[in-house]
């Protein structure tokens, strides 16, 4: 899961126009969590740390990217990018792009699926 806390508030949008703490996305097992402000984004952070027992639900914490420090301070650089589900989502923009890092090597691999051809496909 991760964790963003876009500076833009005029990024973040809802449907009924009316201001909200945040957007949570989930896909399968993996969470984030979108806001406008930075202390929502922290309060589900904190949730998430302690985990919700009871839907034995935990956070892997080497898995969790936020874009700000323990200590509030909002991070710069290649920090103000969060790595989500083979995407990277900018914190200032929202602009997503692939995460080609993930796929580094003979990760590719993985990510083609290839019709199996019938009888093995071994040449005679």
């Amino acid at each position: 899961g991760g964790g963003v806390r876009s500076r833009d508030s005029e990024n973040v949008s809802v449907s009924n126009e009316q201001e909200t703490d945040g957007v949570l996305c989930r896909w399968t097992d993996d969470l984030l969590y979108v806001s406008a402000s930075q202390t929502p984004a922290e309060r589900f952070l904190k949730a998430a740390t302690r985990g919700f027992e009871e839907h034995g639900c935990v956070m892997n914490a080497g898995k969790t990217s936020t874009n700000f420090d323990g200590r509030g301070e909002q991070l710069s650089g290649s920090r103000k990018c969060v790595a989500w589900c083979g995407l990277l989502i900018d914190s200032e923009t929202l602009e997503c792009t692939v995460d080609y890092a993930r796929y580094a090597g003979d990760r590719a691999r993985e990510a083609v699926t290839t019709p199996r051809l019938a009888g093995g496909g071994g040449g005679g």
